[in-house]
């Protein structure tokens, strides 16, 4: 087995598993009059997904045949179905961009999460885990098994499918750093759980 990291285009394609998954991110700006002594809105961030984004992998990637990786057309979600080429060793793919903010602004973000059985079926995949870095530090980890087989589970409840995430930032520094990180386990069954994750949506940004 080799392993080696480089830098690669974006290959979006999708497994019949998860065809037709399809949503939309707007960036949404909280309207309406400051109060007194109350927060004032702000502009939100604009990030625009698939664009200034570098994309990196680290391990062996699985043939073409099992799918790709990356940015999808609409540049709205970030998809691997690709599967890990190791049965012995990860396969890590990482998606990284950057974006100005305000310190001291508050700022709720939210995604969506949705995963699927590589093969449509829970014992003939293995499993992976997604996690969202802002500046190098995890803010969401969420994983598609709890064990690497036998259809065992632990972010959607029991059955693959999606789930909104959402978390708060309060940046510290003007520029931050944020990166999609794919693990994909050692395939020791015929395919690899897939993963999609949209763009962050910034639902509500005030000062």
């Amino acid at each position: 087995m080799s392993r080696q990291t480089q830098t690669m285009a974006p290959r979006p394609t999708r497994r019949a598993v998860t065809r037709g998954l399809a949503w939309s991110v707007p960036v949404v700006a909280v309207a309406g009059a400051a109060t007194a002594f109350a927060a004032s809105p702000i502009a939100c961030p604009t990030l625009t997904a698939g664009t200034g984004w570098t994309t990196t992998y680290t391990g062996t990637l699985g043939p073409n045949s099992s799918g790709g990786q990356g940015w999808d057309a609409g540049n709205t979600t970030f998809s691997v179905y690709r599967d890990n080429g190791s049965s012995t060793a990860p396969l890590t793919i990482t998606s990284t961009a950057t974006f100005d903010v305000v310190v001291g602004a508050t700022y709720d973000v939210s995604f969506l999460f949705n995963w699927g059985y590589g093969n449509g079926v829970a014992s003939q995949s293995t499993g992976g885990t997604f996690t969202l870095t802002i500046n190098d530090v995890p803010v969401k980890t969420l994983t598609t098994r709890t064990a690497a087989v036998d259809g065992n589970t632990s972010v959607n409840g029991v059955q693959p499918g999606t789930t909104t995430q959402t978390f708060t930032l309060k940046p510290t520094t003007s520029t931050i750093k944020v990166t999609y990180e794919y693990t994909i386990t050692p395939k020791t069954e015929q395919a690899n759980d897939d993963i999609n994750v949209s763009s962050l949506n910034f639902t509500k940004c005030v000062r």
